[in-house]
This record gives structure tokens, C-alpha cells and sequence, in this order.
């Protein structure tokens, strides 16, 4: 299930995630208040994100046999349309978490999870299968709330009463799944979201060397004078779990919005000796268009920076410069049949195209490069001699490189 708390169509979206034998309840505190609706409070949050809860089905019984029983008598003489519900385990579930998050968060940018107990272990699930699947993940931050990263060993009692209950098996400590997850986790080179773990010290469920997870940096733990259930509901704004999750979301907040904002270009002559520019002039290209690509080309110079310091793999934008100069070889195709008169107007051409098509042909998983910096993309194409974009049927190299030996000697 996929439950909105918050929904002013911001960018970013942070996700609870519950744990073993808990749904969305796990969030409220004796007085009624969410988790959730504590932190909306502070209007950088509210301003910034959206927020939701995922849920999905865990039972202490599997009453899988009863319940089927029940649905063939619904189907043969009722004609209803029971579903019979069986244990599901830990990466089944994280299956089903990573179909409901794609399905209701493809336009979110970003994606921050706040996650207990189980429900760490079911999103370090989804996380993996993203990296797998698409080798990217929208997840920016995960929270883990007295998460069981190695095994609790309530679950080796348990599994003595609770036979067939395949999420307690997983739950035990050196179990098979937690020890694939926490390889792949180790093993991953990059994509990773920043990971936060937060310890409840009078927990009796998780111990403390269970809270952590493994990581190849030093790991980021936060101490709560909490059990395994009052770390996530608290009660006042002045406890470690809620100061902790409200920290993290007011810096991702405030570094984020400092980071995607359009930057304004200040023309001081610094991209004069640009091979991009040069082709521009050389063209006679029409000296407005020549500032409006450079400004592109500084937001597109400013936004692959931005990529590579969020460690997101340069990989993914492959893709975008194809389409990018697949596009532009369409329209020069135009200007050598005479259909496009001349540098000026294909310029001006190939930049309203890019905007048309900014989420359409040129749609990209990461959705943060609009077409200001598709079109400042062009021209990081368009900087070098290799003759892949030029603005005119004429190799303008010898005079390029004749023109930069003059500048650089000025």
C-alpha cells in the first residue's frame, strides 16, 4: 500500500517504512501525533519534500492454508475474489516495495527513506534491485531506525514457534538473505545513497552491533535513549531520533535546492577561447545565440559537476548526449539541403527542438537536467575539433586553432 501524508508536488519525497508485524501506526505517538506530521512542522521540510507511507503484509501466523481454503470457498459458492495472503519473505516484500515506489514516485527527483526495524532490510532490498536493474537509484538517503542489519536473535526464538514464517527466518542472525544483502551492500561500487543509522540503546529486539549496518566509510551512528518501538514515534521535538531526522532533511533540503538552481552566467570574456564558441563566430552566428550558449554550456558545465559529487554514475547521460546529437544531426542535415538557410536559423532551430522535446525523445531518469542543460550539453559536444557538431558546411579547425594561438599569445 501507498498512502500520502503530505502532497504539494514538490521534487522530493520522503517514504516510512514500517517493520515485521507493524503497519503505518508505528509512526504515531501516545498523543496522536505522526512522525511525519512533527517534521511538516518546519516549513524548509514542508517547502522541500512530500511524504508517504509504504506498507505491506507481514503476519506473525501464516494463515496462508486457511485462508486459501477460505478463497476456493469464496470462488466456488460465494463468487467473490479473495486473495489467499502467504508469508512472503524479505526480498519478496522488498520486490513489491521497489513495483509500488516505481509506480507512484516516477516523478519525484529524489527520494529519501525512513525506514524500521525490518522495513531497513526490505528498503536495503529495493535499493539493490535498483542498482541491479537500472544502476541508479532516486533513493538519496536512507534513515534505519533500529534496523536488524545482522540479525536479531529474537528471530532464533521465534523461528521455534513460528515454523513457517519465512520473514523470521530471514530475521535470524547470518541468515542467507541478510548476509547477500550486506555483500551486495559492500560490494556495490557506486550509487549507494548516504546511509544513517540510529541506535536504540534500550532496545531488546535489535542489539546495538545489529543497528549498524556494514559500510566501507566510517559509519554514521546516532544514540537514542529509545527501545525498539519509541524510536519512532517520539514524543517531543527534543529527542536524538527526531532531532536526527529532522537534521538530515533540513541539510538535503537547503543542498539541494543550492545545488539545481539555475545559475545565472556572468559574461567576463572567460569561455572566449572556447572551441564551442569559436565555431559560433566563425559561423556568424548571431552574437545573442553565441551568450545564450554560453550560458548553457556554464549550467550544463555546473550540473555534471553536481553528478559526479553526488557520486551518480556519468554513464547514465551517455544516453542523453546520443539522442542530443542525433537530433542536431536531423536539422544540419536541413541546413546542407538548403531547407535551413543558414547558421543562425539552425541554431536557433536545434535549441527550440531540444526544448520540445525536453520530455519527450530527450526524457532522462534524472529528471534534475531540464532543457537548459540539454542545451548546454550540445554545446560540451559542440567544445572540441573532432568536427561532430559545427554550425556551417566548412571545417573551421585550422582557423580555430589559429585564432586560440592569437588569444593565447594576446
Amino acid at each position: 500500500m501507498f498512502d500520502f501524508i503530505e502532497k504539494n508536488n514538490n521534487k522530493n519525497i520522503v517514504l516510512f517504512i514500517h517493520g515485521f508485524t507493524s503497519n503505518n501506526d508505528t509512526w504515531v505517538n501516545s498523543k496522536g501525533v505522526s512522525f511525519p506530521k512533527m517534521l511538516i512542522e518546519n516549513e524548509v521540510i514542508k517547502n522541500n519534500f512530500d511524504f508517504a507511507y509504504v506498507s505491506y503484509d507481514t503476519k506473525l501466523v501464516n494463515f496462508y492454508k486457511t485462508k486459501a481454503s477460505m478463497s476456493f470457498l469464496g470462488r466456488t459458492v460465494f463468487g467473490t475474489n479473495t486473495v489467499a495472503k502467504k508469508s512472503l519473505d524479505i526480498i519478496q516484500l522488498s520486490n513489491y516495495v521497489s513495483t509500488t515506489i516505481s509506480l507512484k514516485c516516477s516523478e519525484y527527483e529524489n527520494i529519501i527513506i525512513v525506514a524500521h526495524s525490518m522495513g531497513g532490510l526490505v528498503s536495503k532490498g529495493y535499493i539493490l534491485k535498483d542498482l541491479e536493474r537500472k544502476k541508479f537509484t532516486k533513493v538519496k538517503l536512507l534513515l534505519s531506525l533500529a534496523v536488524p542489519h545482522n540479525g536479531s536473535n529474537w528471530a532464533n526464538v521465534g523461528k521455534n514457534l513460528f515454523k513457517k514464517n519465512k520473514q523470521i527466518i530471514d530475521l535470524e542472525p547470518l541468515s542467507k538473505t541478510l548476509n547477500e544483502f550486506t555483500n551486495k551492500w559492500l560490494w556495490q561500487e557506486e550509487g549507494l545513497p548516504e546511509t544513517a543509522y540510529l541506535i536504540a540503546q534500550n532496545d531488546e529486539v535489535v542489539e546495538e552491533t545489529s543497528s549498524t549496518g556494514h559500510e566501507k566509510t566510517r559509519q554514521s551512528e546516532y544514540f537514542c535513549r529509545d527501545n525498539h518501538f519509541s524510536i519512532t514515534k517520539p514524543e517531543h521535538k527534543n529527542t536524538n531520533s527526531y532531532l536526527t531526522v529532522e537534521d538530515y532533511l533540513t541539510k538535503f533540503a537547503e543542498k539541494n535546492v543550492n545545488s539545481l538552481e539555475v545559475k545565472q552566467f556572468h559574461d567576463m570574456g572567460q569561455y572566449d577561447k572556447e572551441i564551442f564558441v569559436l565555431k559560433l563566430i566563425l559561423a556568424d552566428v548571431h552574437e545573442t545565440l553565441v551568450g545564450s550558449s554560453k550560458e548553457t554550456f556554464y549550467n550544463a558545465e555546473y550540473i555534471t559537476k553536481y553528478l559526479l559529487s553526488q557520486k551518480i554514475n556519468l554513464s547514465h547521460i551517455e544516453a542523453l548526449y546520443t539522442k542530443i546529437k542525433h537530433l542536431y544531426s536531423i536539422y544540419f542535415g536541413e541546413l546542407l539541403s538548403k531547407k535551413i538557410k543558414n547558421s543562425t536559423e539552425l541554431v536557433t532551430v536545434i535549441h527550440g527542438k531540444i526544448l520540445e522535446q525536453d520530455r519527450v525523445f530527450l526524457d532522462s531518469s534524472l529528471t534534475m537536467i531540464d532543457a537548459l542543460q540539454k542545451t548546454g550539453m550540445l554545446h560540451q559536444l559542440a567544445n572540441s575539433l573532432d568536427g561532430s557538431i559545427k554550425w556551417a558546411d566548412e571545417d573551421y579547425n585550422e582557423k580555430i586553432k589559429k585564432l586560440r594561438g592569437e588569444r593565447t599569445n594576446d
